[in-house]
Formats: C-alpha cells, structure tokens, sequence
C-alpha cells in the first residue's frame, strides 16, 4: 500500500507547479546505466525545486551526487582538501574516503559548486561545500533532507525536493548542475549528467566535467497566471471553475489513486462547470492542467 500513500503525498505536495524542463544522462555503462542511460526532469513550485531522476539500465546499487551552482563565489573542484568521511553520502560527496580511493572532480570554468544533493536507498539530503579551506569529517554543512523517495534498488523512478531557500535563493532561480554516479567509498563511474567524464575516471581516476547542464525557471504565460489564480469549488456533485480563460485538462483521482475521471482539451472562458457523477462522502484529487502548469486541488463530495 505504501505506493499509494507516495501518490496522495505527491499530488497534494503542491497546490501549483511549473512546466518542467528534460535532461539525459551522459549514455555511459560503467556501472551497468543506472545514471548514465537515466533521464530527469527538473520542475518548481514557488518554494521548491524537485529533481524526478528515471533510472537507466542496471540497478541502483550506489550513490549519486549532483553539484549546485546556484551562487557567486565556491569550489572550483572537488579535490584533496574536502575529504568528509562522516558518512557514506559524505564520502560520495567528497570524492575521496579513508580506505585510499581519492580523486579530484574538476569543473567547467565558470562553475563553482555551492551546494550538493546525494542520495542512496536509505537517504537522500542536501550538504552546503564551504567555499574554502580544508573540510575534514562531518565538515559539510548538512542542510537539510532532499525528501527523497528512493527505497528500493530496482525502483523505475525517483524524487528529489529541495527548498529554494536552502539553495539560498529567495525566490526560483536558475542554477547550473552535474552530476556523479560512484560507491559510497568513492569508487567512481563514468555515469554523470554534464560532459566531459569518461572511461579513464573509473575507480579513482579524476572527474572532469567539460560542460554543465542549467536549468532556467520558465516564464509564466498569460495562460499560467489564470490556472494560478483559478477558483475551483464543488456544488452538488458539479465541479465549478471560475476566473480562468485558456485550454485546460482536468483529471480526477480517488484517494486510492485511481483515476476516475478524465476531460481533455477544454476551452474554458472565464466559468466551467463539469459534472462529476461520483459517490458521494469520498475524497478527490482534482488536478488542472495546462500546458506547462498543474493546480492540485483536494474535494470532499
């Protein structure tokens, strides 16, 4: 039943959230395509950012690390100076554990790494990288947790949600990212999100990314700003939209997940009245959709 529960979770996380922009893994196989044969698409709302990773290939046996450029000022590389040991995510971040596999992750120029996000099956939270000086064990500034819902090594898909304010950002911005697929005793893969990292990084070779991926916040359209301030209520088994113009999808889920209702390609002009014929004393996800935006709205018939 758990799987039920993660769907409630997510429809309801967000009341609004903006169109989503698509990445690719880099295609590498080292350690069997998890990350590297993996999409992800990278959506917000306005107080958080959510990372939506598709595994590739083979099982997600490992870590997985993703670099935030999200400010001035930084790291430049990963290198022998941030060598946090506290845990096993901490290892992966830094690149380097106690056992003696060490190697340095460069980054494009222009890039300095703010922030990471790193994730197993058991965790998955988000460290700030002092910009300077030496960082030893538990020297990452843990921020906070990445609410992510990986749990099982085989699983088809996964979330990751961070704050914008944890990124230091006060309001969504863009930022610059890579990413890193290795043990959680820093043994490398050639699997990442950005260019540049090759066969010859493999176990303790140094990383070096040649390019890194951005995500830019979408500008609302006229069209978003309607489905935001959209108001949606429920008369006598009837759903009524009002103060919205535009296309609009609208789905409708029982609080099992079930999809119960579907309408399509609506044009709506101010006022839309949908009749829903379900049974009554129940609980709906009612989700409204545009082309680049969803409102997730709660009912009780």
């Amino acid at each position: 039943m758990k799987h039920i529960y993660f769907f409630i979770l997510s429809l309801l996380a967000s009341s609004v959230s903006f169109g989503q922009q698509s990445y690719s893994g880099n295609g590498n196989t080292g350690f069997g395509g998890p990350i590297g044969q993996s999409s992800m698409t990278i959506s917000h709302d306005v107080t958080t950012v959510t990372f939506t990773i598709t595994k590739g290939g083979a099982d997600f046996n490992d870590a997985f690390v993703l670099y935030l450029d999200t400010k001035s000022g930084g790291r430049t590389a990963i290198d022998n100076q941030v060598n946090d040991n506290g845990d096993g995510l901490r290892t992966a971040i830094s690149n380097g554990d106690s056992g003696g596999f060490a190697s340095t992750v460069g980054f494009t120029a222009g890039f300095e790494v703010d922030y990471a996000i790193a994730v197993n099956t058991s965790f998955g939270g988000l460290w700030e990288i002092p910009a300077s000086g030496t960082i030893g064990n538990n020297g990452l500034t843990y921020i906070n947790t990445a609410n992510s819902t990986l749990t099982t090594t085989t699983q088809a898909s996964f979330t990751l949600t961070v704050n914008w304010a944890d990124l230091g950002l006060t309001t969504p911005d863009s930022f610059d990212f890579v990413g890193l697929y290795l043990s959680q005793t820093a043994y490398n893969s050639d699997e990442a999100y950005g260019a540049g990292v090759s066969s010859e990084s493999l176990g303790n070779g140094d990383v070096v990314f040649t390019s890194a991926e951005t995500y830019n916040p979408p500008t609302l359209s006229t069209t978003d700003n309607n489905i935001k301030n959209a108001n949606v209520k429920v008369i006598s088994n009837e759903l009524l939209i009002n103060n919205y113009n535009g296309d609009l999808n609208i789905k409708i889920y029982d609080i099992l997940g079930k999809n119960v209702k579907n309408k399509t390609n609506i044009q709506v002009n101010n006022t839309y009245r949908y009749a829903l014929d379900l049974p009554k004393n129940n609980i709906y996800i009612v989700v409204l959709e545009t082309k680049s935006m969803t409102k997730t709205i709660k009912i009780l018939l």
